[in-house]
Parts: C-alpha cells; structure tokens; sequence
C-alpha cells in the first residue's frame, strides 16, 4: 500500500513500505538502489533526499512474462465437385493488462496467427511451427481416395498453426495450407518448395517477453487467444493451438493456457 501524501513519514513507514533492517539510512532509499523502486520518480538519485520525497510512493516489483498468441486454423482441401475450399481462421490475439507501478493502465498484445489459404499449393498444409512445439501435421493428398484432413498441434504446442486439409490429386485438386503460428517470426525459416516453382517460408512463432513493473497484490488481467478454426473443404482443415502466458517472480511461477487473472505476489 503506498506512503500517505501529507503528514510525518517514518523510518519504520519506509521499512514497511520497501524493506530494510536496522540500523537505517535513508541514504539506502535512493530511487533505483536496493529498496525503492524506479517507479517513484520524487525520490532522488542521489543527492540530497528527505522524507518529504516519500510521499504517495509504493513499492514496485519487476515480474518477468511469455506472451503468444493463438495459432491460425489450416485451410481446407479443394473439393472435387464443386470447386469449394475455404480458409482457416486467424487465431486470437492474447494480451496481459496491467497498471504498472505508479503508472496508467498498459496493454501488452501478441498477435494470433492468419489462417491457412484454402487450396492454394499442394505440399504446404505442416502449419507453422511455434516456440513451444510443432504445427499440426497437413492432411495426405491422394489420387485414390486415401486423402485426410489435417492435424491440429500438440495443446502444448502453444500459438502453432494447424495443418491444412489434402485433397485428392487425381482431379489436380490442391491441398489447403497449414495455418500460421502466433506471436512474431523466429530468425530461422524453413522452405516449402513445390514443383510449379513456387515456394513458402515458414518461421517459428515467437512469444513476447519483457518485465512489469507493478505493485504487490495488484491484479493482472490475462486474455488467452483461441486457435482459429481450420477451413472447410474437400478435407478439412485443423483448428489451431491456442495462446500462452506465464509469470515469473523468483520461484513463483503462474501459467495460463486460458484466460484469468493473474495476482501479483505479495
């Protein structure tokens, strides 16, 4: 709970507040040293500091967080009577909201991935791969009935797409493509060449990471993305995996695989 804004603030305000043992100084409450933490912007550097620099300060804490979003949905194989095939659907943003220590309400956002297209190249339905497990597996193709639909990822394949549905390849139909992973691109791609010359790179999906700084017991609202449904066609698409988050504060650690609330602890 922060300081009082008028009236006399203690040594043992300070300890209560941000910490300490006796004997104290409050040379040791610089902001950014040992106790106070760089949310309190009245409170010097060095220099000079009185207890008057206190007033309204709260003690903030720096929690380390993984945030992915959902995976897309792989999209579906070509019919091969009516031409029909649709794709996959994006998978949903995941994001963590939170009033950071002294601060304005902040939001943190890792983008789902786009679903799959539908039957656009035959050989690409894998669904990308995420940084927490591979993507689902695309359905076969066939030329004598023993096309599949796709596979959807591991569910602790967080943020990978889904594989894309086959199709049956006697009528030169095309496959559908495996949905997109959640989050940002990886440094590391890999190539889906076909025989028209055309080809795909697939990255691995990244999650967001970084630091909060914000106030014990506060809480933090956490949006896990949904896996985007996979297309429909002659096989079907797959659906996605969903998003991830997790919090770390020395051995506490909170994940969320659904949406919640996450408190801060104390």
């Amino acid at each position: 709970m922060a300081l009082q804004a008028t009236g006399e603030i203690s040594f043992s305000d300070l300890q209560a507040e941000f910490g300490g043992s006796n004997p104290i100084s409050l040379s040791e409450y610089y902001r950014g040293g040992s106790y106070t933490s760089d949310n309190n912007a009245s409170v010097p550097t060095s220099g000079a500091i009185q207890m008057d620099d206190f007033y309204g300060t709260v003690k903030g804490i720096y929690v380390t967080y993984e945030l992915i979003g959902a995976g897309g949905g792989g999209g579906g194989g070509l019919t091969t009577d009516t031409n029909f095939a649709s794709a996959g659907s994006a998978g949903g943003d995941s994001t963590i909201t939170y009033t950071a220590a002294g601060g304005s309400s902040t939001v943190i956002t890792s983008n789902g991935g786009a679903g799959g297209a539908a039957a656009a190249q035959t050989g690409w339905g894998q669904g990308e791969n995420s940084y927490y497990g591979s993507g689902g597996a695309g359905g076969a193709n066939s030329d004598s009935n023993n096309h599949t639909s796709g596979s959807s990822p591991s569910s602790s394949a967080y943020g990978a797409g889904g594989g894309g549905g086959g199709t049956n390849t006697f009528y030169d139909r095309d496959g559908g493509v495996g949905g997109w992973a959640g989050g940002t691109d990886g440094s590391g791609y890999v190539v889906y060449a076909w025989n028209s010359g055309s080809y795909l790179q697939r990255y691995t999906g990244m999650p967001s990471t970084g630091t909060i700084l914000v106030v014990p017991a506060d809480t933090v609202s956490v949006v896990i993305g949904v896996g985007g449904a996979g297309g429909s066609g002659d096989q079907n698409g797959a659906k996605g995996a969903n998003g991830y988050a997790k919090f770390t504060y020395g051995n506490d650690v909170q994940e969320f695989t659904t949406s919640g609330t996450y408190t801060v602890p104390s």
